[in-house]
């Protein structure tokens, strides 16, 4: 294990942060093991919830492949904290933060700043005030919200008739709602591959 890693992904972290449980405890030694996974890490740490929701959001954020989700987690750590608390704190209700809603309103902000080539501090901020504005945390917000993600998926998938992938194969295993949130993982890794210097997306 590389040596900057040893720290947080260490095998007394690894214990710390999956909180005894076991299935958390074997996700995150994985995860340990993956590109920069102190990146990673750091973000389990700073989530720092319930075996129960790290394992949500690994199933349904990357159908439960280590890769995928360490390129998600990746993701979050890029990010400025003060936006990543927004998307913790409208994601979380009473019940606790909602893995559905972190994922989807993650994937919202992601579209968003593709869609209109800004970074993505400005889109999650606009996306937080819309659904403060509309009251909206939680299980709560991704009921509300799970049409408009699934319709945001189709359309970045039609989007890549001509890039040799197959979108109709891809349409047919999307499914639910809730299955459509497996592509954030997807959605983060393109963000980070096609952020420029300027902290603005690259056409």
């Amino acid at each position: 294990m590389e040596k900057h890693n040893e720290n947080i992904c260490g095998m007394e972290s690894i214990k710390a942060l999956s909180k005894g449980n076991y299935d958390a405890f074997e996700l995150c030694a994985k995860i340990s093991n993956t590109k920069d996974s102190h990146l990673s890490m750091e973000t389990i740490k700073y989530f720092n919830e319930s075996p129960k929701f790290l394992l949500e959001l690994y199933k349904l954020g990357s159908e439960s492949n280590v890769e995928k989700f360490s390129d998600l987690l990746k993701f979050y750590s890029s990010i400025p904290r003060g936006d990543l608390d927004a998307l913790r704190v409208i994601s979380t209700d009473g019940s606790g933060l909602s893995a559905k809603a972190l994922l989807l309103v993650t994937g919202l902000s992601i579209f968003a700043a593709f869609e209109e080539n800004k970074p993505i501090s400005y889109t999650i901020g606009d996306l937080a005030a819309t659904i403060v504005g509309e009251g909206l945390k939680g299980d709560k917000l991704y009921k509300e919200y799970e049409e408009a993600f699934a319709n945001t998926i189709f359309l970045v998938i039609l989007g890549n008739l001509g890039s040799g992938t197959n979108p109709y194969m891809e349409l047919e295993k999307l499914g639910t709602p809730e299955n459509a949130l497996s592509t954030t993982s997807n959605l983060a890794k393109e963000y980070l591959a096609r952020l420029g210097p300027s902290g603005l997306i690259r056409k």
